[in-house]
């Protein structure tokens, strides 16, 4: 005999495959209510909110997800994308997620009830991207965000992490990964001291730019003192022409250099990137980088024989230095 299977025998497992295939609205519109189990998963399945205007899933969550949440202590991870006119503000408590791991702001207008919330998850937050455009109270966002007593990877706007840091209060922010991103943007790192003096826990830095020129970075530097940086990546438009300023740059400001990674995204006009004889001076001077990563296109100009040639001659240097050397080049 065949006995019958029932919505509440359906294993716990089931259900969640079950609702990966169906947006927010879907999930309650047509579940919610059919008994109290499976009222309880449908509260209990998000542990990841993503807010954003002008969206019905968004909306849905607000008018009937939130209210009705059972576990927000539980959520660990939001993402809010321009949401300054929505019903959301009208109740704020709705967002209060005491034990918020990981928050993304994209596309805002900075507000006093905004940095509040950031403030709000100050305890638990441990992953904060502000990496896509937002407008307003710029300084008073950096400093913010330095205070935060347990932030460990952070993505930043390269226009925000260039604002002065005015306020003698903050000490030593713990942020360990710090990836700059900002495509219209300039860069030097006389800028970026403010910030980079607060962070002397910081061990990887990235600088995303594809408009950024490199002499931008290394020209006109001021440094209180060298960064315990252990990993640097840049993405930019240009290298600079002179390959000796590329090595005081990393040499004074990273000394201490595990992994490098290069991307340049305007063709390669020469050969003085692979020259075997000017990466000696260099890697003289990094004494403990490891690993090195060059992204490069060529100009049609460059020859390829020269060009393999050249990689061979680096390539076997760094075996002998005990250095994993890749280079990934592409012809324009």
């Amino acid at each position: 005999m065949i006995g019958k299977a029932i919505l509440e025998d359906l294993p716990s497992e089931l259900w969640l495959d079950i609702f990966t295939y169906l947006n927010t609205r879907d999930q309650y519109n047509g579940f919610y209510n059919l008994n109290t189990k499976i009222n309880q998963f449908l509260l209990s399945y998000h542990y990841h909110i993503s807010l954003k205007h002008n969206d019905e899933n968004s909306e849905y969550l607000c008018e009937h997800v939130l209210p009705d949440l059972t576990h927000s202590k539980y959520i660990s991870s939001l993402r809010l994308e321009n949401i300054n006119q929505m019903n959301i503000f009208q109740n704020l408590t709705l967002l209060h997620f005491p034990r918020l791991y990981s928050l993304t702001l994209s596309r805002l207008h900075i507000t006093n009830t905004i940095l509040d919330l950031l403030r709000y998850y100050a305890p638990h937050l441990q992953y904060l991207n502000i990496s896509l455009f937002v407008s307003n109270k710029w300084n008073i966002l950096l400093e913010s965000i330095l205070s935060l007593p347990v932030l460990q990877i952070c993505y930043l706007n390269l226009g925000i992490a260039q604002c002065p840091i005015k306020s003698s209060n903050i000490l030593e922010s713990p942020i360990k990964h710090l990836t700059l991103v900002g495509s219209h943007h300039s860069c030097c790192m006389k800028k970026l001291t403010s910030l980079l003096n607060h962070l002397p826990f910081l061990n990887s830095l990235c600088i995303k730019c594809n408009k950024l020129e490199c002499n931008q970075i290394i020209s006109n530097q001021i440094h209180n003192k060298s960064l315990s940086c252990s990993s640097f990546s840049l993405t930019i438009n240009n290298l600079p022409e002179l390959f000796i300023n590329f090595t005081l740059f990393l040499f004074t400001t990273m000394p201490h250099l595990e992994k490098l990674k290069i991307k340049c995204c305007n063709p390669l006009l020469n050969l003085v990137y692979i020259n075997v004889y000017l990466w000696i001076k260099l890697l003289d001077l990094l004494i403990n980088l490891k690993e090195i990563v060059l992204i490069f296109t060529l100009d049609k100009t460059i020859n390829e024989k020269s060009w393999n040639k050249r990689y061979e001659d680096l390539l076997k240097f760094t075996k002998l230095r005990h250095i994993n050397l890749r280079i990934i080049s592409s012809k324009k």
